[in-house]
């Protein structure tokens, strides 16, 4: 019997874990999440990100990034590849000042159509909750609803059905 209760009680702490930040967040949207995305409280673009974007996109992937970082080298190729998509935009902001090094890191990877945006150091990306790089967020109409912290291991076309999903789904609402 001792037993039982205990599986029981597993079944609804697994349930429960799923279940509650779909409920604490608002509405789950229909869009299938890359697994490296958690959904946080939706809470507004931080001024100083919105400046350095400088879109209106309705759906926006904010990903922070440094020269140093292998994973965020491995990382922004794909990036490259998802950006100018007319559905969502994709900015790569660089944590450091270091704008010769991001050219020439730009120049080796053959990334061409993300910019060299950056921020002087890290604390922006904490304030964002944050504890290392590669980080990313992503906004629906300036509002944050996802974040991720690591590399990105998504292929590139679950990630571009995600986010014009979003697009579709959350595009034209008013926050």
């Amino acid at each position: 019997m001792r037993k039982i209760q205990s599986f029981w009680w597993l079944k609804f702490g697994l349930v429960v874990a799923v279940l509650l930040p779909q409920l604490a967040f608002g509405r789950q949207d229909g869009c299938p999440v890359p697994a490296e995305f958690l959904p946080v409280a939706p809470f507004e673009l931080p001024v100083e990100v919105k400046d350095r974007i400088g879109t209106s996109a309705p759906v926006e992937l904010v990903n922070f990034w440094a020269i140093w970082c292998r994973p965020c080298l491995k990382e922004l190729p794909l990036l490259d590849q998802l950006s100018g998509h007319p559905r969502f935009d994709i900015s790569a902001i660089h944590v450091g000042d270091n704008k010769r090094e991001i050219k020439a890191i730009f120049k080796r990877l053959k990334i061409s159509n993300l910019s060299t945006t950056h921020i002087s150091d890290f604390e922006p990306v904490r304030a964002l909750g944050f504890a290392g790089i590669p980080s990313t967020l992503v906004a629906v109409n300036q509002q944050v609803r996802y974040q991720a912290m690591g590399y990105i291991a998504t292929p590139k076309t679950d990630l571009e059905q995600w986010l014009i999903c979003l697009s579709e789904e959350f595009g034209n609402e008013v926050y």
